[in-house]
């Protein structure tokens, strides 16, 4: 019986999974995270000012469409 990797796959070659992080404020980021790159990159991202204004303005979008769902339902 043949694994599913050895199906997709020519012999001999090897699929590693590489996990990645995303940040949802900042399109387009991806951080790598595992042995070699620790969460410490996304870490920094976090803290960078960038993601601090994109971060402020989700919020800020975030209250305005649920103050609107409370005066919409009332």
């Amino acid at each position: 019986m043949t694994t599913w990797s050895e199906t997709v796959l020519p012999q001999g070659c090897i699929a590693k999974f590489v996990p990645r992080i995303r940040c949802f404020d900042c399109p387009g980021k991806l951080y790598t995270a595992g042995p070699e790159h620790s969460v410490a990159n996304f870490q920094l991202h976090l803290k960078n000012r960038n993601h601090q204004n994109n971060l402020k303005e989700r919020e800020i979008k975030e209250m305005a469409s649920s103050d609107f769902e409370k005066v919409d339902s009332i």
